[in-house]
């Protein structure tokens, strides 16, 4: 059988329902089965997933990589070393990307080789106002920089593409980024210190089904925050720290959802928002918990376990 010409890498971890619908919209991809393949890596779960990948194996070209657990960036990199493909395209197993996402993904990274390219992403949860004011968060950032600048501020891990000699040639992940948090945008900035830039392609759509409360919400802003302290100690990207943009960035950030919803509901959000970035300060300010190990030999990318 040809090899592939592009490869999906999805990290997960203790999350079989998510991966299953994930799995789900990819084998309804409008690229052909043939073109690609996903490779998904289970970074140290304790839920047993065989059931679920081979629901989908005969939709879709299928690996599954157990390694223990060191954190997405480092599993991203461990699916990228089983990875056939030219192209990758990196999602995640709460993400349910469109039917023409890969597609979009591809042909943009041929496009723009020496870049990074970013989709849009939306928030799959419209009952969930955690989850909406999470991603309304991204969505701003990368509207107001698309705006002022013509390219995206950085790309995130859930919808990202890139050529794998770009990717080879950055070094992959920073695997000591051990959070989701923060190795994505450091990604972003490593192709941009090269010389690369970050392409935005809105018809690279994935719909996000990350389902939130307010605990988890300002849970994973903390965790934001703790990668920007990280990324700003790594001097790889400017000043990383909460508070360090224009104050009519963050007016416009809380201002913004009432152009969008009824004003009760826009209040609601907009305070959620206003909650986000607390926990990023409180994140920043409370420093970083230790790195995650790398593997012997290889900073950042470990070696990947066997395919099962």
């Amino acid at each position: 059988m040809e090899a592939p010409s592009t490869s999906i890498v999805i990290p997960t971890r203790d999350r079989p329902e998510a991966l299953d619908a994930c799995l789900v919209a990819l084998a309804g991809q409008s690229l052909s089965p043939e073109r690609f393949e996903v490779v998904v890596v289970d970074d140290g779960g304790s839920a047993v997933l065989e059931d679920v990948v081979d629901r989908h194996s005969g939709s879709l070209r299928l690996t599954l990589s157990r390694r223990p657990h060191a954190g997405p960036a480092a599993a991203r990199n461990a699916g990228v070393k089983l990875a056939r493909g030219r192209v990758l395209a990196f999602t995640d197993d709460d993400c349910l990307p469109e039917p023409d996402w890969l597609a979009a993904i591809a042909t943009a990274v041929e496009r723009a080789p020496e870049s990074i390219v970013g989709g849009r992403t939306e928030n799959a949860l419209a009952s969930n106002r955690c989850s909406e004011a999470s991603q309304s968060v991204i969505a701003f950032m990368y509207a107001e920089e698309l705006r002022r600048t013509g390219e995206l501020p950085f790309v995130t891990s859930n919808n990202l593409g890139i050529g794998r000699e770009l990717f080879d040639a950055l070094g992959g992940f920073d695997a000591s980024f051990p959070e989701a948090a923060a190795e994505d945008r450091d990604l972003s900035a490593r192709c941009k210190a090269r010389g690369g830039s970050l392409v935005y392609e809105s018809a690279a759509v994935v719909r996000h089904a990350h389902p939130l409360d307010l605990r988890s919400l300002l849970r994973q802003y903390v965790a934001y925050g703790r990668g920007a302290r990280l990324l700003s100690r790594s001097r790889r990207e400017g000043p990383a720290a909460p508070g360090t943009r224009s104050p009519a960035f963050y007016a416009g950030m809380l201002v913004e959802p009432y152009r969008r919803h009824s004003p009760g509901r826009a209040t609601v959000v907009a305070s959620l928002i206003a909650l986000t970035q607390v926990g990023t300060a409180i994140g920043y300010a409370s420093g970083n918990r230790p790195r995650a190990a790398t593997d012997p030999g290889q900073k950042p990318r470990p070696e990947p376990d066997r395919p099962a």
